[in-house]
């Protein structure tokens, strides 16, 4: 399937809903973006682990945390996942 969409004023994009909902794509889920070269770039959709990784890696580049309280962090995080994942 092959899309035409537009970048807004923030380099943002709109992923069609077809693709979403075939992808499985969910509000908030990470991508990790890849340039491919010749003004190509390759979305993928980044597995639970992995995009735990990633946002910590995100949240480390802009706040300062001790590593007991990334570790605090974590598990509040991991709380309130059980707990969605229980509701769903």
């Amino acid at each position: 399937m092959s899309e035409v969409v537009k970048v807004g004023k923030k380099g943002q994009i709109t992923l069609p809903k077809e693709i979403r909902e075939k992808e499985g794509l969910k509000k908030g889920q990470l991508l990790e973006v890849k340039e491919v070269g010749g003004g190509s770039i390759f979305l993928t959709s980044i597995d639970r682990k992995k995009e735990a990784d990633a946002a910590l890696r995100l949240l480390g580049k802009n706040v300062k945390m001790t590593d007991k309280e990334v570790v605090e962090y974590c598990r509040k995080i991991r709380e309130e996942v059980f707990q969605e994942w229980s509701e769903s």
